[in-house]
């Protein structure tokens, strides 16, 4: 089992906001080997190279449509609008290992800019994804070559959703090999329970081995995300005001080249995500929303 725990580590609490803010989202990954595959086979494990670095770009755009249901039960459906694409440039780079033999391996956020807006929301969205700037992902590969933690610093307090969000997506990017030789065809199943806001989300991702060298694989993965009804903590809330999930479904498809040498996945991932949740207040009926999601996402 593989537990990751993003967490706050030695920095000043006015710099590592955003990591306070994770600092109770816990993940874990536990892995059912499905078939060996093809020979040759080989252990397959992360060997970051000290001083290496590679800097490439994210870029995630797509689809969301809502509904709003009234304490009455009337619906009020909002037609389907198309995201603008945001794009982060990043930069991965490994440092020397620790005397435990373990590497630190440090993503850091070099800019940020959206693409396929109006020049209003263009203006509007740019001056939060300028406070990206200099938020680092900090993860930590074992003597064994297998990552063992993963740290967030830097960071404006109000990004916290956002940032959650993307360590979340590093993790799931961040492929997790079987303990046994594999070849082309090997296949596994990775099954990580999230938790977060009182909700226990579970995700399962089936990952299937195309091909592999002594610096890259090559690797197909489906992902399937779930939840039951939950209450969620959300922040702004009015007192005696409750807001819980009543659905959570989510799909995700995608293609990633793995290199093992920086720890960087470069490919593509579609998502579809269908969620519902209610709010209730004391002397109010409760309302509903409907979210439905299509994204794209791209490291190049």
């Amino acid at each position: 089992m593989l537990l990751l725990v993003a967490a706050a580590h030695a920095a000043p609490p006015a710099v590592n906001a955003v990591a306070d803010a994770l600092g109770e989202v816990q993940l874990s990954h536990e892995l059912k080997p499905v078939s060996a595959g093809s020979q040759p086979r080989a252990l397959v494990r992360y060997h970051p190279v000290p001083g290496k670095a590679r800097t490439y770009e994210t870029a995630s755009g797509g689809t969301m449509s809502m509904e709003i249901t009234g304490p009455d039960g009337s619906a009020m459906p909002m037609p389907a609008q198309k995201m603008p694409t945001t794009v982060m440039s990043v930069t991965t780079k490994v440092g020397e290992p620790k005397p435990n033999g373990f590497v630190p391996v440090r993503t850091e956020v070099g800019g940020a800019r959206v693409d396929g807006a109006t020049p209003d929301v263009a203006a509007m969205m740019q001056p939060q994804l300028d406070l990206m700037k200099g938020v680092s992902f900090d993860v930590l590969v074992s003597d064994q070559g297998l990552p063992v933690q993963l740290d967030v610093t830097g960071g404006d307090p109000a990004l916290a959703q956002g940032i959650q969000s993307m360590a979340d997506q590093m993790v799931g990017r961040m492929p997790v090999f079987p303990d046994t030789p594999i070849g082309p065809g090997a296949s596994w199943t990775l099954e990580m329970h999230m938790a977060m806001m009182g909700m226990d989300l579970i995700v399962t991702q089936t990952q299937t081995l195309k091909s592999v060298d002594a610096h890259q694989a090559v690797i197909d993965l489906v992902m399937t995300m779930r939840a039951g009804d939950g209450k969620i903590e959300a922040p702004g809330m009015p007192p005696g005001a409750e807001a819980s999930l009543t659905k959570l479904v989510g799909t995700d498809t995608g293609k990633m080249t793995v290199d093992l040498d920086t720890v960087v996945a470069l490919g593509s991932i579609d998502m579809d995500m269908d969620m519902g949740m209610k709010v209730s207040a004391p002397g109010q009926g409760a309302m509903g929303m409907g979210m439905k999601m299509e994204q794209h996402t791209e490291m190049r």
